[in-house]
């Protein structure tokens, strides 16, 4: 059991994440996206085994302080909100 994956999966509730005011995007695009544009990153989910993301970007994310947890692809699928998870 990973301390950081629960609350993730609490996120698929629509009350908690309306609640916490937080979310959860799975997709390397999407935390490109997040990151370039100054979001707050409260952390990164990665299973190596199923990200195409490029490694050179986990390590940008580390260098400017985002927390990186890394995850089996079965703890990584029981977050992804779809069928296709990116593993990032």
């Amino acid at each position: 059991n990973h301390p950081h994956i629960q609350p993730v999966r609490d996120l698929q509730i629509r009350n908690e994440r309306e609640r916490s005011g937080r979310f959860f995007v799975d997709g390397y695009r999407f935390v490109n996206n997040a990151f370039t544009r100054g979001y707050h990153i409260e952390r990164v989910i990665v299973a190596p085994a199923l990200s195409k993301c490029p490694k050179q970007f986990v390590i940008k994310l580390r260098k400017k302080g985002v927390p990186v947890s890394f995850v089996t692809p079965d703890v990584y699928k029981s977050i992804g909100t779809s069928e296709d998870v990116q593993g990032i």
